[in-house]
């Protein structure tokens, strides 16, 4: 009896322990100003009834109500569930004095130089300045004291004091309609979900609050599905100062970095859950990506529990003056081409780089490493694969396991050390070439062809040698497996 009056209470206090906080408050104005801190909305929707309603698994959540102004605020950032009436009007101060207006028809936001946009089921509109734009269903359309620009079914007709142009006909409407579909998905999908909007507001998940004249970042995000997967896609850009930086951290998808001719960063992400996992729908919104101006531009995937199961792609293209700094990647791979520098660190995915400058670093596990046509300094690790190191200015060190390495040799201008086990070693080194050689293996051969060097001690399984006028050292090592140095044919 004991022992199960005890196990009940410890139901009991789990229970209560794990149960959602729920708070009410009734409002009845018509319209509520509502301010926040340290609150992330985890789920928004508009209820019938005149009481707004909080969940939250933590108790420290506080609602309270003075005049029109409902305040929710924790002492440490909290994730909520939150119920707004239908029947009420809301409105959100920004930090730049910006105002947010919504219900659950629609959003408008008006900037503090008196810029509107107004997001509803009809479209998205925009005034500033005299200019505007209107983008719905039919098209889109822009306004301003000198032209008039819309994009239609009917074609693409501009009108100016200067001159008019009109393409039309076939292909002027097969542009206009092609145009006019992807607005008319976006219009649907905005109007299906003023929440989404709301809560990228409310939680300032486009890192400038809801500030209009967003300098560094922009973004969009979109919804679909195939035959196997749900997808959200999203598409940001950041542009900050020349020579920034560029860090990704993410995990389960692969990372596409290239180098292009614009002045800003573009960044394309897929994320993707599988229609055969339990509440596919709730994982696809457990996943979130965030472009941070944090050490130069940090994009980050944002997961809202471990045990997620989505996969997240990346394409970013950089200009030619930024850096690569930080670059971390689970079961993914990595490819990088064109860019400057960069920490390249994932696991069970390759990383693939090419036509690269400054210093990398590259490590993984269980996939290969290739590095191509590198103007810098390279230093590589991983376990159970190949690395292949060519036509690279600059080698630190190579290393792996149960696996072979080959790597040119262009120069010596500190010591490199390359090592594997129960995995060959090739090296081809660059004619003309000062320094020192020491090779060793176990159970192999140390095989040396058209060198020319002066070897100090040399078996089978060992060498020391000088090569011109000696210097720094090309260390190399394995077990179980053969050596090989020959001279680098048809090079840079």
């Amino acid at each position: 009896m004991k022992k199960t009056v005890m196990i009940i209470g410890s139901l009991i206090l789990v229970s209560v322990l794990f149960a959602a906080v729920k708070l009410r408050q009734r409002v009845d104005e018509e319209q509520i100003e509502l301010v926040f801190e340290n609150i992330i909305i985890d789920d928004l929707d508009f209820i019938n009834g005149n009481e707004i309603k909080i969940k939250s698994k933590n108790k420290n959540v506080i609602m309270e109500k003075k005049d029109s102004k409902i305040f929710i605020s924790a002492a440490q950032e909290q994730q909520i569930d939150l119920y707004l009436p239908k029947q009420n009007s809301y409105m959100i101060m920004g930090e730049a004095g910006e105002i947010c207006k919504f219900d659950f028809a629609g959003v408008e936001i008006v900037g503090e130089d008196g810029e509107k946009i107004s997001f509803n089921k009809d479209g998205i509109f925009v005034n500033d300045d005299g200019e505007i734009v209107k983008i719905h269903s039919e098209g889109i359309f822009v306004e301003n004291a000198k032209e008039r620009v819309s994009i239609s079914s009917k074609g693409i007709i501009v009108q100016s004091d200067e001159e008019d142009v009109n393409i039309t006909g076939f292909w002027g409407s097969l542009l206009g309609s092609a145009i006019k579909g992807v607005t008319g998905a976006v219009i649907t999908n905005i109007g299906k979900n003023p929440e989404r909007i709301i809560k990228k507001i409310i939680n300032k998940e486009d890192n400038n609050g809801m500030n209009i004249k967003v300098n560094l970042f922009n973004w969009s995000a979109f919804e679909s599905e195939s035959d196997d997967y749900l997808i959200s896609e999203f598409n940001g850009s950041y542009s900050g100062m020349k020579n920034s930086k560029v860090n990704v951290f993410s995990r389960n998808g692969n990372v596409t970095i290239t180098q292009w001719d614009k002045d800003y960063v573009d960044i394309y992400a897929k994320i993707l859950v599988s229609k055969r996992m339990k509440n596919a729908n709730k994982e696809l919104k457990e996943v979130k990506v965030e472009i941070l101006e944090k050490d130069g531009c940090t994009i980050n995937t944002k997961y809202r529990k471990n045990s997620v199961k989505a996969t997240v792609s990346y394409e970013i293209k950089v200009p030619k003056n930024y850096q690569l700094g930080e670059i971390h990647v689970r079961n993914g791979f990595i490819n990088v081409s064109g860019i400057n520098n960069g920490n390249l660190i994932t696991s069970n995915g390759n990383i693939i780089i090419n036509n690269c400058r400054g210093n990398l670093k590259a490590q993984t596990s269980n996939a290969i490493i290739s590095a191509k046509h590198i103007d810098g300094k390279l230093s590589a690790k991983t376990r159970n694969a190949n690395i292949t190191v060519e036509e690279v200015k600059n080698i630190k060190n190579l290393s792996t396991s149960n696996a072979d390495i080959y790597a040119d040799i262009l120069t010596l201008d500190e010591d490199v050390t390359i090592s594997s086990s129960n995995g060959s070693i090739s090296v081809a080194i660059f004619p003309g070439i000062s320094g020192e050689i020491m090779a060793s293996t176990s159970n192999g051969n140390i095989k040396v062809s058209d060198l020319d060097i002066h070897v100090e001690k040399q078996s089978s399984a060992y060498l020391k040698a000088s090569m011109g006028g000696g210097g720094n050292l090309l260390n190399l090592s394995s077990s179980n497996a053969n050596l090989y140095i020959s001279t680098k044919k048809n090079s840079l």
